[in-house]
């Protein structure tokens, strides 16, 4: 039904003084009212009740205001629109360079045979060996070495196994 959807909401000087108008013919029908009301008796306003009498004194003016309510946009529509572009833009561009490093990350790896690294760990192990105690660690031995226990590392490389299919 031809509504504007691009209409601004802050008025311009004719639309203010459309306004203008509407408001000195509500008022004035306000004033009519509240005198009617007072000549009326109190059982004549108890039957009225408020929402009727609101109804009436807008019924012309609130149809004419509901179009132009659903039809309303900002006038700073295209700013905020432009604003919330470059915000999500930003987002956009940090996922694509942490996907980026995550990926040269990956293929520094695969070049060094680092898919393979966890595989590797296993079959690589550091072992201690206290010649004065003659006895074996997996750790450091802080209280050998404190002690001024001669102490020697040994790294020990399991065979890899082959695989059978």
């Amino acid at each position: 039904s031809g509504q504007n959807f691009n209409a601004p909401v802050t008025p311009s000087p004719e639309q203010k003084a459309m306004l203008y108008e509407k408001q000195k013919l509500i008022a004035m029908k306000l004033k009519q009212r509240s005198t009617d009301t007072t000549s009326n008796s109190k059982n004549d306003n108890q039957t009225h009740s408020t929402n009727e009498k609101f109804e009436n004194l807008f019924s012309d003016h609130v149809t004419m205001e509901k179009n132009e309510l659903v039809s309303a946009t900002s006038k700073y529509k295209n700013e905020a629109n432009a604003e919330l572009y470059a915000r999500k833009r930003n987002v956009l561009c940090e996922l694509e360079k942490k996907e980026l490093l995550a990926s040269k990350k990956d293929s520094k790896l695969d070049k060094c045979g680092g898919s393979d690294k966890g595989a590797m760990a296993k079959n690589i192990t550091v072992e201690w060996l206290c010649k004065s105690c003659q006895r074996t660690f997996r750790i450091k031995p802080t209280m050998c070495m404190r002690q001024k226990h001669r102490v020697s590392r040994k790294i020990v490389v399991k065979k890899k196994e082959s695989e059978e299919a």
